[in-house]
């Protein structure tokens, strides 16, 4: 009816042991992840610029302005600060201040876009 278990020799106890302890070992290496490697990466640094020089001199600049007014029907501070590479806050101010000084230049409005024009 019933067979008789066979017991298990020492032998075959070790020999188990050492199967089931070497899969238990292979399965666990083949599913560990590697470390991820650490990168190295520099501080970003910020430079802020407080001067640039510009190569132009103001009349040099004034010059540019007028001869752009003798081709075009207005000019803008955007297109002034590209055109001398100014910066947009600076070539507004310059060129506020040659429509005060000046009486060629004169300041008229397009929409609510201040606009420079020959007078």
């Amino acid at each position: 009816m019933y067979k008789k278990q066979k017991t298990m020799t020492t032998k075959t106890y070790i020999r188990t042991t050492i199967c089931a302890l070497a899969l238990a070992f292979s399965c666990s290496c083949a599913t560990a992840q590697p470390r991820p490697h650490r990168i190295h990466h520099p501080k970003k640094t910020h430079v802020v610029v407080t001067h640039v020089v510009n190569k132009q001199t103001p009349n040099e600049r004034i010059a540019i302005a007028m001869n752009y007014l003798k081709n075009h029907k207005y000019l803008t501070a955007s297109r002034y600060a590209k055109l001398t590479r100014l910066t947009k806050a600076a070539a507004e101010a310059e060129l506020d201040k040659m429509a005060r000084d000046f009486q060629s230049i004169k300041i008229a409005h397009k929409g609510n876009k201040k606009i420079y024009v020959k007078h």
